[in-house]
């Protein structure tokens, strides 16, 4: 480690640009001037300039759309996003915004605007399924809290295509953006995608892997069965398994790799949670004010596995937070139901409060892949 501490910084940019994401974590860990080398080079390769600039081609244009990321709670996710937390390039992708429901009225028009200002045009908007449509009606239900007596979130188990009510294409070029407006809230969409490969998110503030040992360390794709499956769904998991992740479904997947019946939490410690440098003016108000979390890691669910049909699958379970005085909605995982007194901003943060002071949690919040 003497010989690697004497090296350029420049030269441990150059070693470590060959480092896949557990490389990373791995080399960071073996001594203090590693971690410090490796954080560094992270400052410099995990920015929302690496994975906008290729469709705003502008560092002005990068830095005011992470402003607006920030102020209307939008997020990336998709093929690119995997891409990012890889360094990789999928030119053929497209560039996948979800703004959030109670959000989307004017938030949706101020990004097409945005965009168009950047050479964008709307070629086609699909309107899915509204909340009042049966589809809606018959999966999500009304959920009394105990402890309070209120009704205030709806709930569902399956997995839904019609969780999205809004889909607006742009192009510009070869370039294609979708803004992607969920029926509830954005987790509720990311947590309804068909494998765990693309369960990742980027936000003004942070990049996060939600099942990071499966994507990033066995480079495996576990696959949720359900009665939406289809051509496209097929053609969706078989790209991927062609980038490197291998397929595994209920009966091939273990907990290690997708910590059923646990409670989990955007940003837990079976996540890989990048502070993104570009992101750090947004993020410093919440490290500012104590006891104060990022709305995206104030999301909970649970990955169940149900054996009760011909065909085994995984469920997604957890719950839409509506109570209409949120800004922004968000997921509640059914463990957490029966407790919450409070809104989940508020109770998540006592929760790891609790963990950390009985000693059952001493590392939330970092990846707990090696």
């Amino acid at each position: 480690m003497d010989l690697i501490s004497r090296l350029p910084m420049e030269t441990h940019g150059q070693i470590l640009r060959e480092f896949d994401p557990i490389d990373l974590v791995s080399f960071a860990l073996t001594c203090t001037y590693a971690f410090a080398s490796t954080r560094f080079f992270m400052n410099l390769a995990y920015t929302h300039y690496k994975i906008l600039m290729p469709f705003l081609r502008s560092r002005r244009g990068v830095e005011e759309f992470v402003e607006l990321m920030s102020r209307t709670s939008m997020v990336i996710s998709g093929s690119q996003a995997i891409a990012f937390l890889y360094r990789l390039r999928y030119s053929e992708s497209d560039l996948d915004l979800y703004v959030g429901s109670k959000r989307h009225m004017g938030a949706v028009e101020e990004i097409v605007t945005f965009l168009m200002r950047y050479g964008y045009q709307v070629i086609k908007e699909n309107i899915q399924h509204s909340i009042q449509h049966p589809d809606f009606i018959r999966k999500w239900k009304p959920f009394a809290n105990a402890t309070t007596g209120r009704t205030f979130v709806m709930r569902t188990d399956e997995y839904s295509p019609s969780n999205i009510v809004r889909v607006i294409h742009l192009k510009f070029g070869n370039r294609v953006i979708q803004i992607i407006v969920p029926a509830h809230n954005i987790m509720d969409a990311i947590l309804s995608f068909h494998s765990t490969v693309v369960m990742n998110v980027i936000t003004a503030t942070h990049a996060y892997c939600l099942y990071a040992r499966a994507s990033l360390v066995e480079k495996v794709n576990i696959i949720r069965k359900g009665p939406y499956d289809n051509d496209h769904v097929s053609t969706a998991i078989d790209k991927y398994e062609h980038r490197g992740f291998a397929p595994v479904d209920v009966g091939e997947s273990d907990w290690i790799i997708d910590y059923r019946d646990d409670m989990r939490r955007v940003g837990d410690r079976y996540c890989w949670s990048v502070p993104l440098s570009s992101g750090a003016k947004y993020l410093a108000k919440y490290l500012e004010e104590e006891d104060a979390l990022p709305p995206m890691e104030c999301n909970t669910w649970q990955l169940v596995c149900n054996f009760s049909q011909l065909q085994p699958d995984f469920h997604f379970h957890h719950a839409a937070y509506e109570t209409g005085d949120s800004a922004d909605a968000m997921c509640v995982a059914d463990d957490m139901l029966i407790a919450l007194d409070a809104p989940p901003s508020v109770w998540i943060v006592n929760y790891i409060k609790k963990m950390k002071e009985t000693k059952e949690s001493t590392d939330d919040g970092q990846m707990e892949i090696v």
